[in-house]
């Protein structure tokens, strides 16, 4: 994970992630395909925090989010990506009606470029609910730059999937550590602004591989000029980090290695001109049924 080498006696590392709960009654079990024996499996669950409870979870057309009533804001976004889903079936139109932030711009958490294969995926990342205030700079060059780095691992031909989260963070810096903010108690009613973004992707390959890349991306001051071009290693953070800040947490240890079955489903869509479209996905995952 993250690059770092995974001894053979370890437990199994478990993924969780909301698949099962975003695809419905669409699922179909396929034949188990030839697996090596990763130490990592994708698992049917939401990330798990403490005192979990998801009272809001929203499901559109290819993504889903638990969305906090308190921030106004998602706690977190769960996208799938492959090269089919990353399938250009619809033009750019921008976002509807006018920019509610005052001194931010509408800033994704579900990329709208990661839901073009059809009208009404694209349509569903202009929700206001998938949307946060952020800086220009933010907007545009950082955030698109750890986007683009997950969209450039899912084409890539020896990878099945990229399972991304997204989501914002409440952070003050003092004497050289964050500290997490409670802006659900800020008296100023709307959209609370993230001082900082988490993107957790699982590159899962065609033989069962996952490997993990974790990036926290700052909300800089507006009059700050002096940031370096950036790149996508200065956003980098380990994952246990970001799990200490977020109050998620989004791997588990298995005593035992449980063989997760191949889930296929099929999202059909319209695109730009009215045609029927659609998109494949498949994922190796274990769902309570197969843990009994």
């Amino acid at each position: 994970m993250n690059s770092e080498s995974t001894s053979e006696d370890e437990q199994l590392k478990c993924i969780l992630i909301p698949f099962l709960k975003m695809s419905g009654e669409q699922l179909v079990c396929t034949p188990d395909q030839e697996f090596d024996g990763s130490l990592c499996e994708l698992i049917d669950r939401y990330p798990s925090e403490k005192n979990a409870h998801y009272p809001d979870i929203r499901i559109r057309k290819s993504y889903i989010m638990s969305y906090n009533n308190e921030t106004k804001n998602a706690k977190w976004v769960y996208e799938i990506l492959n090269n089919d889903t990353l399938k250009i079936n619809c033009k750019e139109n921008g976002s509807f009606g006018k920019n509610e932030f005052e001194g931010y711009e509408q800033g994704h958490l579900a990329a709208a470029a990661n839901h073009r294969w059809c009208q009404e995926a694209y349509h569903d990342t202009f929700l206001m609910s998938n949307m946060t205030p952020q800086l220009e700079k933010v907007n545009n060059s950082f955030m698109k730059i750890v986007e683009n780095f997950c969209r450039k691992k899912a084409i890539d031909e020896n990878v099945r999937n990229v399972h991304v989260y997204t989501g914002p963070l409440y952070l003050k810096f003092v004497r050289g550590k964050y500290f997490v903010l409670e802006p659900e108690k800020e008296e100023k009613p709307g959209k609370k602004i993230p001082t900082h973004y988490f993107k957790v992707a699982f590159v899962e390959d065609k033989n069962g591989k996952v490997n993990l890349h974790s990036f926290v991306v700052p909300q800089i001051e507006k009059e700050e000029k002096d940031f370096p071009e950036p790149k996508v290693e200065q956003f980098v953070c380990d994952i246990v980090k970001i799990q200490k800040l977020s109050g998620l947490k989004f791997m588990e240890s298995r005593n035992e290695n449980t063989m997760g079955k191949i889930k296929s489903i099929k999202w059909e869509g319209e695109d730009e001109k009215g045609m029927p479209c659609s998109v494949k996905i498949k994922v190796r995952i274990i769902s309570p049924h197969n843990e009994e």
